[in-house]
């Protein structure tokens, strides 16, 4: 019999991969063998799905994230070449973070940081909306909270922050200049299984040698 975690998280995905063009697997332990809270990411580990435990990282910083509505955010029209000539996708980004700064420890398990920067913080609106809507259709409620400071996924829950009640919650990767720029949004990862991908780490986000990182620029 499957964990009651095991079921929600299996049950919504079942929902939401006929509305989002995302398929998902469900996890509870790393390739190595090491076992975590159970989880559900997408194929390509842009969007999680969690049950009572939200990953690491965002818990880490959750004292940063604040809860917005979407009107909050920007929208904004990308439109990218295809075979058949070019199609359009609308991303909510928040402006004042064009160019933000930070440390590449922060999202990601490195031995050893770096500053970093990001030209632009955006999501994919309509998967966003969409997640938000099953998140309420289902639970009654769809709480988003956005992190102004550093730029990670945008955390969609059906409770609120620091609430006693347990429910799913979807995190959204951030995207910048048309890629991924990823928090490592597992619900935990050792630094020795982590270590494998630290070289990767420096192609993630744009480098910013000598300057501000953002907790440091808030400070002054």
């Amino acid at each position: 019999m499957p964990s009651s975690a095991e079921a929600a998280i299996g049950d919504f995905c079942r929902q939401i991969e006929g509305l989002v063009p995302h398929r998902f697997d469900l996890i509870d332990r790393l390739d190595d063998g090491t076992v975590i809270p159970i989880e559900a990411l997408s194929e390509d580990h842009s969007i999680g799905v969690y049950w009572d435990v939200s990953p690491r990282k965002l818990r880490e910083r959750e004292h940063e994230y604040v809860r917005i509505e979407f009107h909050e955010l920007t929208p904004i029209e990308v439109w990218s070449p295809t075979v058949a000539g070019s199609r359009h996708e609308w991303y909510f980004e928040y402006l004042p973070m064009r160019g933000v700064r930070f440390r590449a420890e922060w999202l990601q398990y490195l031995e050893e940081g770096w500053d970093a920067s990001l030209a632009t913080v955006t999501y994919p609106a309509m998967t966003a909306i969409t997640l938000a809507n099953v998140l309420h259709s289902r639970y009654g409620g769809a709480f988003v909270y956005f992190n102004r400071t550093t730029p990670m996924p945008l955390w969609i829950r059906s409770t609120r922050l620091k609430s006693a009640d347990i429910g799913i919650s979807v995190v959204v990767q951030v995207q910048s200049g048309g890629r991924m720029s990823p928090t490592n949004i597992h619900t935990e990862c050792p630094m020795e299984y982590a270590r494998q991908w630290s070289g990767r780490a420096r192609s993630y986000f744009d480098p910013a040698p000598g300057r501000l990182t953002a907790e440091r620029m808030i400070e002054s």
